[in-house]
Order: structure tokens, then sequence, then C-alpha cells
């Protein structure tokens, strides 16, 4: 819209100019893209739980918040998200568990809350060296595997 963001909000932005590419002067430059979705909005199945991603070149990682645990999809070959990566790429999954972890800190995101005690869940990267093989947290007490609540105070 070629308008300037004000000062105060100018920094909180994430977006980028697309002017260059819809001119066919230039190519995007490839990013993450995160995404957040703290709380439990009534439907039920498979994937509706409170849960963070990011989507880096093919890659796709999702942090569900509880039961804690980590998925990990390649897009280009998988895009319905049917077989979970995870274990057989670790690496990957550090990577991009450490950027989204980057991601929460430095963006103030607000992450669920255990309903049982109003703490808060870990955050990715806490999980990244308990998760068993089938990409699910092993617990270390009681609270990993309660039920939790949506997150903003």
């Amino acid at each position: 819209a070629n308008v300037e963001a004000p000062a105060e909000v100018a920094s909180l932005l994430e977006g980028v100019d697309l002017s260059m590419l819809l001119s066919g002067s230039e190519e995007l430059p490839e990013r993450a893209i995160f995404w957040h979705q703290p709380h439990q909005w009534g439907a039920s199945g498979p994937g509706i739980q409170p849960f963070t991603s990011i989507r880096s070149g093919p890659w796709k990682l999702i942090y569900f918040h509880g039961p804690a645990r980590l998925e990990l999809y390649n897009l280009e070959t998988d895009l319905g998200e049917l077989n979970n990566l995870a274990p057989e790429h670790p690496q990957v999954v550090t990577i991009l568990a450490s950027e989204m972890q980057d991601w929460i800190d430095n963006h103030d995101v607000q992450l669920s809350r255990w309903k049982a005690t109003g703490e808060r869940v870990p955050g990715p990267l806490s999980i990244v060296k308990t998760q068993d093989s089938s990409g699910v947290q092993q617990p270390e007490d009681a609270a990993s595997s309660r039920a939790v609540d949506g997150g903003n105070e």
C-alpha cells in the first residue's frame, strides 16, 4: 500500500515487501513462516489441539503442546502430513525447534498453560532430547500428560 507503519508498531511487523516480486524484478527471499494456535477451540480430532508450527523450505515442524510432541513433515513429498519424519531426521527437528524457540522468545509468544497448575507448557527445545522414536515426549513427571488450556493471561 506504500504506507509507512507507525513507529510504535513498525518493529512488531513481520511481513515483507512483495512489490519487487509482483513487478517481476526480484525473487522473494526464502524465510521461515510461523503460526501459533495456543487454544483448544472446541473441535476434536487429530491435529486439533494447541500447537505452534514452523515452515522452512520443504519442512514443517509442529509442536503440539499437550501431550508434548514434535512432528516433522516434508511438504514437497507429503502435503497431507501423513508420515511423521521426526524419528528419521532428528537434526532437522533440532534446527527447526531451535528456530521456533527463538521466535517464541523474541515475539513474546504465549504458550498454553497446564489446567491443573496454571504453569506454561515448556518450549519445543525442552522436548527435543526427551522424545522417543515415535515422536512423543517421555514424561518426566505427571505434569507432562495433563491437559492444556489456552495460553493468554
